[in-house]
């Protein structure tokens, strides 16, 4: 079975990269962060907004994708802050998986692609 390469028009375009390749039933989605659908950064210094459209951006790559916000089975968070930003991202993750919690690991880096972004998350998902 070949890879089914995911570029949902519902998020913003990637134009380096592929937001999601499927293979198996198996979805890897790459680093979702917030930006809007006509690419614009959505939350600025607001890590709940941020936290919010990043969470959108991973359900439509994931929709496009053929599954749910519960087929996911793996997050790997990345934050340029734990004790500032960690307590409105895990609020955000913890009402969209409240009952079915994807293995998580939560990452403090130095800085992301944009110095304006506050966190980058990326997922393994599996469909159907």
């Amino acid at each position: 079975m070949r890879k089914e390469m995911i570029q949902p028009k519902t998020v913003y375009k990637a134009t380096t990269y592929t937001h999601a390749i499927k293979k198996n039933g198996i979805v890897f989605i790459s680093g979702q962060v917030s930006k809007d659908v006509e690419g614009k950064l959505v939350g600025y210094g607001d890590i709940n907004a941020q936290a919010e459209q990043v969470f959108k951006n991973l359900r439509e790559v994931t929709e496009a994708a053929g599954g749910t916000l519960r087929d996911i089975v793996k997050l790997t968070i990345y934050s340029t802050n734990v004790a500032f930003y960690r307590p409105g991202i895990t609020q955000v993750r913890d009402r969209l998986f409240n009952e079915e919690p994807p293995a998580t690991t939560f990452v403090v880096v130095t800085s992301l692609s944009d110095p304006y972004l506050l966190l980058e998350v990326e997922a393994i998902a599996m469909v159907d």
